[in-house]
């Protein structure tokens, strides 16, 4: 890219190591991101960051930690998709739902809320390790959501239903 004068900005940056990662080519990914950062100093911003996260996301928990560390203490903020990624790791990955529980209550605090799915992957092995009645009133009450009085909603079904 050098070569043919074309600058290394964070979104070819991004892409580039995406796509190396892509096909399976890991170890030029990262001589890729050796020779960039290291060696011309390019600092990397969120969206690669995340790239190297969406790579190790289903890997070895110390390697995603490790990586998520380093992104804050380079004084860049995660975004939504960080947060998805290290929760995933812990909860589709380990089945460690308490730690993702952790990772989700922190994205809530930065305002960084994950998408319904993985909340509900989240809210659902909470509840099936024990958790049911404190995971969902823990997660309404993080999100800042009305509690829901079920019989309250069952009652104005039946009228509906009645009518």
């Amino acid at each position: 890219m050098e070569e043919k004068g074309i600058e290394v900005t964070p979104v070819t940056f991004t892409t580039t190591l995406h796509g190396l990662y892509k096909k399976g080519r890991s170890e030029e990914a990262e001589n890729f991101w050796d020779e960039k950062v290291t060696k011309k100093g390019c600092v990397p911003n969120v969206g690669v960051y995340n790239v190297l996260l969406m790579h190790i996301h289903g890997g070895e928990i110390k390697g995603v930690k490790r990586l998520f560390d380093k992104m804050s203490n380079a004084g860049i903020k995660p975004y939504v998709v960080s947060y998805y990624y290290v929760m995933t790791s812990y909860v589709k990955m380990q089945g460690r739902y308490a730690t993702g529980y952790k990772v989700f209550k922190e994205s809530v605090k930065l305002h960084k809320i994950l998408d319904f799915n993985t909340f509900q992957y989240l809210a659902e092995g909470l509840a099936k390790n024990g958790h049911k009645n404190e995971a969902w009133g823990k997660l309404v009450e993080d999100l800042g959501l009305a509690p829901i009085d079920t019989n309250e909603v069952d009652s104005s079904e039946s009228e509906t239903a009645s009518t």
